[in-house]
């Protein structure tokens, strides 16, 4: 993925990049000094709900390295969680233009959605796959023989 976005963006004026391949400890050290031009990094919602994503990108967040910061932005995002919050309609609407607003000025640029393939035997059920937090439940399985 690195050489895709790197020759990609090498095809705009005045761009050059380097790839910096680091353990993931690292890569952690240095985005949170702030020590890089651009990161590739990835989040996996930890509760069922949009926020798990918008709250990242408020200014002031720890989670949002790159420093981007739009008022308007941060006062959606905080309508959402507290005037709007026991409105779903009103909710949604503010966390949707938040993300237009995130998208249009690249405080982020979604470059994949991650997905994964698992082949179960039929004779196995009761797995539960959750949206968010612990990927697999196994309490309910059985093996039918």
């Amino acid at each position: 993925m690195a050489e895709y976005i790197q020759g990609a963006w090498e095809d705009l004026e005045g761009v050059d990049i380097t790839i910096a391949s680091v353990p993931f400890s690292v890569r952690l050290d240095r985005s949170e000094a702030g020590e890089f031009d651009a990161v590739v990094g990835g989040w996996a919602a930890d509760y069922a709900d949009p926020s798990s994503f918008t709250d990242l990108f408020q200014t002031g967040n720890s989670y949002n390295r790159g420093q981007w910061s739009n008022d308007e932005y941060d006062e959606l995002v905080e309508e959402a969680a507290t005037t709007h919050a026991n409105d779903p309609e009103e909710r949604f609407q503010n966390l949707l233009d938040a993300e237009k607003i995130l998208n249009e000025e690249m405080g982020v640029i979604p470059v994949y959605q991650k997905a994964e393939g698992h082949l179960i035997s039929d004779n196995i059920t009761g797995i539960v796959n959750h949206s968010a937090g612990a990927k697999y439940d196994y309490k309910w399985v059985t093996i039918e023989e």
